[in-house]
């Protein structure tokens, strides 16, 4: 595991294609799956580690906003957060790791996301299952409304992929 993190948060020296990180980053995604893993990975706080790779992500993200991305690297970048937001799902259902998700404000870093990167239904579903697992706690709420967009971009995105599942639908005449 040890590795797998250094390599997802540039610990590891080396410079890494996107391909490796993405690979990698699925890997992880992959076994922490398994409750022994989840275990390791919280005593590693692994949640607050991934929080900085949010905060980086989401740095990138603005400057894609004003054309410091090209369309390849916004996509490698979108397929890295897809392998890390499945990580944070999966520990999301860990209770122990609760307190690292609000401590990293993970929710706040994630709320972003939503706006930005929309048209990824897989980042998407991800960042939604992260949110309605931990929006059973109170303290997880609290740190929900924290961020005034929040709500207001989880909802636009429910109407935004019901009207777009709607345009799929061949209504009879």
């Amino acid at each position: 595991i040890d590795p797998m993190l250094s390599l997802l948060l540039g610990q590891d020296n080396s410079s890494p294609s996107a391909q490796a990180i993405i690979y990698c980053a699925g890997a992880l995604k992959f076994i922490s799956a398994q409750e022994s893993v989840q275990e390791a990975l919280h005593k590693k706080q692994a949640v607050l580690q991934l929080a900085r790779v949010l905060d980086g992500a989401n740095r990138e993200l603005k400057q894609s906003e004003s054309g410091g991305l090209t369309e390849e690297q916004r996509d490698s970048l979108s397929s890295i957060l897809v392998q890390i937001t499945g990580i944070l799902r999966n520990l999301a259902e860990m209770p122990a790791s609760r307190g690292q998700f609000v401590e990293g404000r993970v929710l706040q870093r994630l709320s972003p996301l939503l706006s930005v990167l929309q048209d990824d239904g897989d980042l998407m579903l991800n960042v939604l299952r992260i949110f309605s697992k931990l929006s059973h706690h109170a303290d997880c709420r609290e740190a929900m409304m924290q961020v005034p967009s929040c709500y207001g971009d989880m909802l636009e995105l429910l109407r935004t992929q019901s009207s777009d599942r709607m345009d799929q639908v061949d209504l009879p005449s």
